[in-house]
């Protein structure tokens, strides 16, 4: 453990100054008024003179007797034990008041030490939470920008002792502790932990005096007075930003959560829905159309010789086929519509408020549209022409069902391949 030197606690006035003092106060108050009295009535009495201008003379010696007493209370009083540099500690509370961000703070923080200290060197850290080092915030000087302690935790450390100011030295036994070697070794003379509720939230280090003594006790107890100050000075700025990696930590959990979220719902290799959320979104998309009396219609889309493609090609060439139909039909589709990969090469389109004829123009369009398409083989140099089979069904029977709605669309994506494929199938 360093070595703490304790504070005295600052010495009370002498019972016999202040005994003093009061005499000397009733003595100069009881002289000027027996002064003014005395004139005043002598030179009335035996000078003979009239009232005005013995109360002249009379204010005169009062005059000449209060001198001594108003210099005697305009005198300057320190108490012993006071410390003129706490004036300077709450001049500082009073520019960390316009500091802009914790640098600035900190730099006040070192400035104030370094000149009330007369110290060589000041120097503001802050250590991390959870890490075992202590980041250089403010000062000047040959010190690192972080020091790490691999052998403790500076807070655990802390919570052995007392949080008051020590000096740092060796002995003859050599130093204290792994930590007073550290700071030695880096050029401080003195450190002051600064705490708030007990808990470390920064340390500030001096190093040699310019006039090469030595610190004493009493720079310690001018230390000591100034920790609370730059304590308070620096909370906010801590508690600004444990509110911000609050929400840097929030908003990574919202976006894992998001991203997880979209992962469960988006197929991973066209980025269409899948099934599943195709699934829980046909049965909304009919559940609303039967409570409102409104279309629906379902499309499934079957690319013809898919199988050939990628025994021809090639498995990449074939995702990079579904990739190009995906985009094809989620780029024709409206906002309102769900395109899902549905399985394997096929996919499907749930189209809200349209009919079977609306469907039915949708899906010539986008048979034309993967007509037209081009794939570059990935591993040569061959293109790839594509078609596809588009089967559509709609809402005609009251009592559909979501499941039967689902097989009349597959029956008739089957019916326009058996009849040649590349053609659209609409189910009576």
């Amino acid at each position: 453990m360093p070595r703490k030197s304790s504070s005295p606690a600052p010495a009370s006035r002498p019972p016999r100054a202040l005994k003093a003092r009061g005499l000397a106060l009733l003595f100069a108050c009881s002289a000027t008024l027996g002064a003014y009295w005395g004139v005043r009535l002598g030179l009335h009495g035996g000078l003979g003179l009239d009232p005005d201008t013995s109360s002249f003379l009379a204010g005169g010696a009062v005059a000449l007797g209060l001198g001594p007493l108003r210099r005697m209370l305009r005198r300057p009083r320190r108490a012993k034990g006071l410390d003129p540099r706490a004036t300077g500690w709450k001049g500082f509370a009073e520019s960390a008041r316009t500091a802009q961000n914790l640098p600035e703070v900190a730099r006040l923080i070192a400035s104030s030490l370094q000149q009330g200290m007369g110290a060589s060197q000041a120097f503001v850290w802050l250590p991390p939470a959870g890490d075992a080092s202590l980041h250089l915030v403010a000062g000047q000087g040959p010190y690192p920008t972080t020091l790490v302690l691999p052998e403790f935790s500076l807070r655990e450390w802390l919570a052995e002792g007392s949080h008051t100011p020590w000096l740092v030295g060796s002995s003859a036994d050599g130093f204290p502790s792994a930590f007073d070697q550290l700071m030695f070794q880096v050029g401080a003379r003195a450190c002051l932990p600064l705490t708030l509720h007990g808990e470390l939230i920064g340390l500030a280090t001096l190093g040699p005096k310019r006039s090469g003594t030595s610190y004493g006790p009493d720079d310690l107890k001018a230390m000591a007075e100034a920790a609370p100050v730059f304590a308070q000075a620096i909370a906010p700025y801590l508690f600004k930003a444990e509110q911000a990696l609050h929400r840097t930590k929030l908003e990574a959990v919202s976006k894992l959560y998001l991203d997880a979220q979209k992962k469960a719902v988006t197929d991973g290799l066209t980025g269409l829905t899948t099934h599943l959320h195709f699934q829980e979104q046909l049965a909304k998309r009919f559940f609303e159309a039967r409570r409102f009396t409104q279309p629906l219609s379902l499309m499934f889309i079957d690319i013809d010789h898919f199988k050939r493609i990628n025994d021809t090609y090639g498995h990449p060439t074939g995702d990079e086929v579904l990739r190009a139909v995906a985009r094809t039909v989620q780029g024709t589709a409206r906002a309102c519509d769900t395109v899902a990969r549905y399985g394997g090469e096929e996919l499907a389109v749930i189209l809200p408020q349209t009919e079977l004829e609306g469907a039915a123009i949708l899906a010539e369009r986008l048979r034309e549209a993967i007509l037209e398409l081009e794939v570059q083989e990935t591993s040569g140099p061959r293109t790839v022409r594509l078609s596809a089979s588009i089967g559509v069904a709609d809402l005609q029977d009251e009592d559909l069902t979501p499941g039967d709605l689902l097989e009349r669309a597959d029956r008739a994506v089957y019916a326009a391949k058996r009849q040649g494929r590349n053609q659209v199938i609409c189910a009576g």
